[in-house]
């Protein structure tokens, strides 16, 4: 029956056909864009992803979780940038990569296991911003080498969470953090670097931060902890982590029986001591300033 027919016959009428259009601008083209693209990177690096991605789309989080799975890094967080995803997965998962390759059998240049043709295969998928040659490194230096510079990179202002992440990770498994790590993360955020160590019980390199902390905040080696300032009078105020250092010190006094840990002990108490003392000091020459000041104006 046509249409007319029906209006005229009583039937109920009948609605046009509405077209809806999906208006895109060009950030969500460009996101787009590299999904798809990941999508074809997937399927170019293994050939078993096919089964996982073929036939319905992914979530920008499910293809990062595939491309951190291969190796793919540099484009994981490319995606996770547009899309404005954290980067904890990838930091996570390129650590695991370097524990693995530090930890294998087989540490030498270029041609080894299978492990080891694997990780230089994904490596070179990467910027690793090495100045070497490849083959003057070996695989392990390399994954460190893209991890340092990962953090490096993408470290915002007075956020550690990203050296944190890594950093839980190694210490979890009982392993020994990289002394570029420790650097960097001094600089950002060492109060936390400290709390890191206490949780896990490592006493000689939380004492070692500690009395490198207070000695950076009387003004030696101030830059090495990220400090502007360190305490005097006529700056701002600088301030330890007092918390994290009375739970060391009830720590170290709870195993003094051992003479190493009863010297950090005393070590800690004699530069705190000195801090104290210079802070009375800067606290009083900062009334007698201000006091000054107020003479003056009268």
């Amino acid at each position: 029956m046509l249409d007319g027919d029906m209006e005229g016959s009583g039937g109920p009428p009948v609605k046009p056909l509405e077209k809806k259009v999906e208006v895109l601008d060009l950030k969500d083209i460009e996101k787009e864009y590299l999904l798809l693209h990941a999508k074809l990177k997937l399927l170019q690096k293994e050939a078993d992803a096919i089964t996982h991605i073929s036939g319905k789309p992914m979530s920008a989080a499910e293809t990062i979780t595939l491309l951190c799975n291969v190796g793919l890094f540099d484009l994981a967080i490319q995606i996770s940038k547009a899309f404005g995803l954290p980067l904890t997965p990838i930091f996570e998962t390129l650590t695991s990569w370097c524990m693995r390759l530090s930890q294998s059998s087989s540490y030498s240049i270029a041609q080894d296991d299978a492990l080891t043709a694997a990780a230089w295969d994904w490596l070179d998928s990467n910027e690793t911003g090495s100045q070497q040659s490849a083959k003057e490194l070996t695989s392990a230096e390399q994954a460190w080498r893209l991890l340092q510079r990962y953090l490096a990179t993408y470290r915002e202002a007075a956020d550690s969470r990203y050296h944190r992440c890594v950093a839980t990770r190694l210490l979890a498994l009982g392993l020994t953090l990289p002394t570029w790590l420790v650097g960097a993360y001094k600089v950002v955020n060492a109060p936390e670097l400290l709390r890191l160590y206490i949780d896990f019980d490592l006493l000689l390199p939380a004492a070692y931060l500690a009395m490198e902390y207070i000695d950076a905040v009387l003004g030696s080696g101030k830059e090495h902890f990220g400090l502007k300032v360190a305490l005097h009078a006529t700056t701002p105020a600088v301030w330890l982590p007092y918390t994290e250092l009375d739970k060391l010190l009830v720590l170290l006094k709870a195993v003094q029986m051992e003479p190493t840990y009863a010297k950090l002990y005393q070590d800690i108490h004699a530069k705190l001591n000195g801090y104290f003392e210079t802070l009375q000091r800067v606290s009083i020459d900062m009334i007698r300033t201000k006091l000054q000041v107020a003479n003056t104006n009268i």
